[in-house]
């Protein structure tokens, strides 16, 4: 074909209410930092990997976090991300190069409440459909660029 392309992206089928506005600012974060490889969505991470602990029957990591929190609220810390799973942007020579998004020049773009949702289960689902009967997902931002009216 002779096509070259400058990026490379993957949107799963499991986080589809990401509106395209954001998907437009990603890449544009993305080409304005010469030096970043790649642009991922995150959301953020709730709880607080403070308040988690693998599987056990007591609560000994948990309770020892605790015991050093000195009154402070859950509100005070610091904002933690994880990867929300919205969408993957790369440059193609670094993907190609790396086999991946995730290098030490990947970017976070955080999304917001309504475009975060992963549907993985039943319940996301039902919860998907209730954002968007509450009109909380605006599903007209999806496909478009137009703002919100």
């Amino acid at each position: 074909m002779g096509l070259t392309f400058d990026y490379i992206g993957l949107l799963e089928p499991t986080s589809p209410f990401v509106y395209y506005q954001y998907l437009q600012e990603a890449v544009e974060k993305l080409d304005s930092q010469a030096d970043a490889d790649a642009i991922v969505a995150v959301r953020e991470s709730t709880p607080h990997p403070f308040f988690v602990q693998d599987d056990h029957i007591f609560l000994d990591k948990i309770s020892e976090n605790i015991s050093h929190l000195h009154f402070m609220g859950r509100q005070h810390f610091k904002k933690q991300i994880t990867p929300s799973g919205g969408f993957y942007i790369a440059r193609t020579q670094a993907f190609m190069k790396a086999r991946t998004f995730y290098t030490a020049a990947t970017m976070s773009f955080l999304l917001p409440f309504e475009c975060e949702l992963e549907i993985d289960q039943e319940r996301d689902w039902l919860w998907a459909e209730f954002l968007c009967e509450k009109k909380i997902i605006q599903q007209h931002k999806i496909f478009s660029n137009e703002s919100a009216i």
